[in-house]
């Protein structure tokens, strides 16, 4: 019976994983989609850096996707294709920080954006709260690095308010704070994703 229930498991998180993968990459598309819009709209019709990085995360997506649909797979392959291909999205997610003006809060973007991916993970597939802890950490350093890059690029000169009460600072100051303020917010959401996916999981197993 236990093999049984196992095999029934790894079976419905299979498929979780590959609709997942599906969800993703049709949000992936839909973001390029509205990039184009947007560019036709504003008559600037160009391939910018963003729909680059969108496009390599709707790849990624679309391979889980492709490689977990159907026939079952072995447990060590679906978690190496899980894996892999999260990095990859979620790094080219984390990379739109860099593609974007640093006063359009490229921080907040990504962390929205990995914010939703997340929970929804962690409400969709079944997982042990330390496998979600292990994804979380596979999102966590593309996150951080991408904000202290992007907010490396910050000159008080250009960006900080004119009638600034605070001293001018050196371009680059801003990169620490930031990625500082990214880290806690994320934390935070790691967390609670963390006890969802415990709470979820230990329901089915009870």
């Amino acid at each position: 019976m236990q093999s049984t229930d196992g095999a029934a498991d790894h079976a419905l998180r299979q498929f979780r994983l590959s609709r997942f993968g599906l969800v993703l990459a049709l949000t992936g598309l839909g973001f390029v989609a509205l990039n184009f819009s947007l560019s036709l709209w504003l008559g600037r019709l160009s391939f910018n850096r963003s729909s680059l990085v969108l496009l390599v995360a709707t790849t990624a997506f679309a391979t889980l996707w492709m490689l977990l649909r159907g026939a079952p797979r072995s447990p060590r392959f679906v978690r190496a294709v899980e894996l892999s291909t999260l990095f990859v999205g979620t790094a080219a997610f984390s990379a739109m920080a860099l593609a974007v003006d640093v006063l359009a809060n490229p921080d907040m973007l990504v962390r929205t954006l990995l914010t939703y991916m997340l929970l929804v993970y962690a409400v969709y597939v079944p997982s042990t709260a330390k496998h979600t802890f292990l994804v979380a950490a596979l999102m966590t350093v593309p996150l951080l690095a991408s904000v202290f890059i992007a907010f490396g690029a910050w000159d008080p000169a250009l960006h900080d308010p004119p009638a600034a009460p605070w001293p001018k600072g050196q371009v680059g100051d801003m990169a620490y704070p930031a990625t500082l303020v990214t880290a806690f917010f994320w934390s935070i959401v790691v967390a609670m994703a963390a006890s969802f996916s415990h709470t979820i999981y230990g329901l089915r197993k009870a």
